[in-house]
């Protein structure tokens, strides 16, 4: 059965297999059903377990904590930071001291 199909058996014992019908979901919650049935939305907050085994099934995925290598050195973000505010690296400068603020641990330097 590729289709979806409704299995029916008559009084003579034969199987009747009728097309189920296709229902649509109205447009104002058609992109939230499609968010859903992809599963952006999902989060668990605590593992699932088998009822029987006691086992964990599933877990929540725990996020990656990537190191940041900035584009500056210490010398150059300095510099970045001395610069006019009309000028590029100025921008960069404060955008890399953001970052440093933002995600200490994570956030490093370009070698010299």
């Amino acid at each position: 059965m590729l289709e979806r199909e409704r299995l029916k058996i008559t009084q003579e014992g034969q199987v009747v297999t009728q097309p189920e019908p296709e229902l649509r979901p109205p447009k104002e919650v058609a992109s939230w059903l499609e968010r859903i049935e992809r599963g952006d939305d999902v989060q668990l907050t605590k593992p699932v377990i088998d009822d029987q085994t006691g086992q964990v099934l599933v877990t929540a995925p725990s996020a990656q904590q990537p190191k940041i290598v900035l584009p500056l050195t210490k010398a150059k973000l300095i510099q970045g930071l001395k610069a006019k505010t009309t000028e590029a690296i100025r921008w960069l400068a404060e955008w890399c001291l953001r970052l440093i603020k933002m995600k200490p641990t994570q956030v490093k330097l370009a070698q010299e």
